[in-house]
């Protein structure tokens, strides 16, 4: 065929979904060549004139890991994730040559692999070329009758020669030659490592921040709310709230200006202050800690032509843990000091969300990698036994900012008076939400009878009500 006639019939090459579900298409010359060359029509499963790139590496055992055992699992798991992202990236690594008998010629196949590494199709496609070899001999591995293969497989081999601080792997990327050509597979080597990298070096900074975020909640006794005494009270949840008028809650967000803060950080100080004057004791410790891993929205990152409608959770848990730092006894002293603490308290709280908050331009991927993982460290294992009851509960704060921003006052006909969020709490916790609707600040508290009596929650809201009142009439 010349290649005017050639271009002109590229349709041929598209890929079409076939009735199974598969992609396919036709095979073109050079994959003609390789499919009719080394294979058979009765041999589907046995690759063509296979194409490999060898790599040998070695890395030092991990100091945050601890052991060489953990270092090998960090390694590992890395490969494993950098093999399924360089397929995301290059889905035809998934795609093999196959002989349709009804038409009589070879068709280029492709099953999409969808969802994460745990999800079903992802997995059965990594048990199949995703291989961990561990031989018992230094001789070269290549030398050793390899398996054959399908569709492309990646190969880690083990070193015999390991030693306590250096890990060493042998990796062969072995690809049907109908898929990629020598230097092909040097470039998808090239990005392979770059891939691994960015994962071992992303689980290291991730495993570092847990790490940190365990020191932070054992060096200085975390505040919360002890549980009230209900015992045999409903199991029921329940919803508190205030909301402050148009005219304080102007005078609050330009008092929070002038601190370069903002109404979310002056409320966050307002509510753990109230926490730790309610429970305050003179034989109390010199110091408390609040410590919460703030939800970070993710809504931002989206590209433009994202529908902002979609339904689905566009949002993580922060990998990095606040610790927000206060004196265990209430500033009695004098209005002035009462003051300072709350705005010292609000900056903390300001640094804690810009350090977690996400960059855009350019998206961070460390950033992005962390979020799976997040979920998966505070998701319960289905072996693991429900934590003992703590006494004291954790205090969430949930920030929805402007509400007005998304949803308006007016629809035509319908005047909206009020609009709000609430998420219900788990177990013992209590969840608090900021917001601002029509010019006016709200709080709200959700918690369960069952563990604390409305009549503290109350109180608590009271507190934190005052301290926001004292402060916008004092401007």
């Amino acid at each position: 065929m010349d290649l005017q006639n050639r271009a002109g019939n590229n349709d041929q090459f598209r890929w079409r979904q076939a009735p199974d579900g598969t992609w396919q298409r036709d095979i073109d010359e050079a994959e003609r060549f390789y499919a009719t060359f080394c294979r058979k029509p009765d041999d589907p499963d046995a690759a063509s004139f296979p194409v490999t790139c060898h790599a040998s590496f070695s890395a030092s055992v991990s100091e945050a890991s601890g052991s060489y055992d953990a270092t090998t699992e960090m390694i590992t798991d890395a490969l494993r994730a950098a093999w399924l992202a360089l397929c995301h990236e290059a889905p035809t690594l998934a795609s093999w040559i196959q002989y349709d008998p009804s038409a009589g010629a070879w068709k280029r196949m492709y099953a999409p692999l969808s969802g994460f590494e745990d999800a079903p199709s992802v997995s059965a496609w990594l048990s199949q070329t995703f291989k961990q070899v561990s031989p018992d001999t230094n001789d070269e591995w290549f030398n050793l009758n390899p398996p054959v293969f399908k569709v492309a497989t990646l190969f880690v081999v083990a070193s015999p020669s390991d030693q306590d601080d250096l890990v060493h792997r042998n990796v062969y990327l072995r690809c049907p030659h109908d898929l990629v050509d020598g230097i092909g597979i040097l470039h998808l080597i090239h990005r392979f490592f770059e891939l691994a990298n960015e994962s071992y070096h992303g689980r290291q900074t991730f495993n570092d921040l847990v790490a940190r975020n365990a020191t932070l909640q054992t060096e200085k006794p975390l505040l919360g709310l002890t549980l009230s005494d209900t015992s045999g009270g409903p199991d029921r949840i329940q919803r508190v709230s205030f909301s402050l008028s148009k005219s304080l809650t102007t005078k609050l967000v330009t008092k929070s200006k002038l601190h370069a803060i903002t109404v979310t950080h002056l409320v966050s100080a307002a509510l753990t202050l109230a926490l730790r004057d309610l429970q305050y004791s003179p034989a109390g410790t010199l110091g408390v800690r609040y410590c919460n891993q703030s939800i970070v929205n993710l809504r931002g990152l989206c590209l433009p032509s994202q529908d902002p409608l979609a339904v689905g959770n566009y949002h993580m848990i922060a990998a990095q843990s606040m610790a927000i730092d206060l004196s265990s006894a209430p500033c009695h002293n004098t209005t002035k000091g009462s003051e300072e603490e709350l705005f010292s308290v609000a900056k903390q709280f300001r640094d804690y969300y810009a350090a977690i908050r996400p960059a855009s331009k350019p998206i961070d991927q460390e950033f992005l990698s962390f979020i799976p993982m997040t979920w998966d460290l505070f998701t319960p294992k289905p072996t693991t036994q429900p934590p003992p009851q703590q006494q004291v509960a954790s205090v969430a704060i949930s920030s929805l900012g402007n509400i007005c921003n998304i949803v308006k006052t007016e629809y035509g006909a319908f005047s909206l008076t009020t609009a709000w969020v609430a998420g219900e709490t788990l177990g013992t916790g209590i969840s608090t939400f900021i917001q601002t609707f029509a010019g006016e600040l709200g709080f709200s508290t959700i918690f369960n009878l069952a563990f604390h009596q409305q009549e503290r929650i109350e109180a608590l809201q009271e507190l934190i009500l005052k301290k926001l009142t004292e402060l916008s009439q004092r401007l």
